[in-house]
């Protein structure tokens, strides 16, 4: 049986020309404070939620790309602070180490 061929008389989704995923959105507090925001800036005007997911979601890689990048570089600068500090006799990788995992005194 085809898929379309598929209908509910309770069900109106056999109308919808698209197989994409749909989803929906309920205005909790956090959401219904953004929008009021919006509609505040754009009185009578429609909200674009497509647009909205779409740089939101934009947003948040950024955020998450940076969050990675912001380790990287908080390494970069300690083995480069340790790189300074370290005379020839002193290893900059095993004085990185030390600093990651702390200081285990063997007994």
């Amino acid at each position: 049986m085809a898929l379309d061929s598929v209908h509910h008389p309770w069900c109106y989704t056999c109308r919808v020309p698209t197989r994409r995923p749909r989803h929906t959105l309920t205005e909790t507090p956090l959401v219904e404070e953004a929008l009021r925001r919006l509609r505040a800036l754009r009185p009578g005007q429609r909200i674009d939620f497509q647009e909205l997911v779409a740089l939101g979601a934009e947003r948040k890689a950024q955020q998450l790309e940076c969050e990675g990048d912001e380790g990287e570089r908080r390494r970069a600068l300690i083995e480069q602070f340790l790189d300074l500090r370290a005379d020839a006799d002193v290893d900059a990788t095993a004085g990185l180490d030390i600093h990651e995992s702390g200081w285990n005194r063997s007994t």
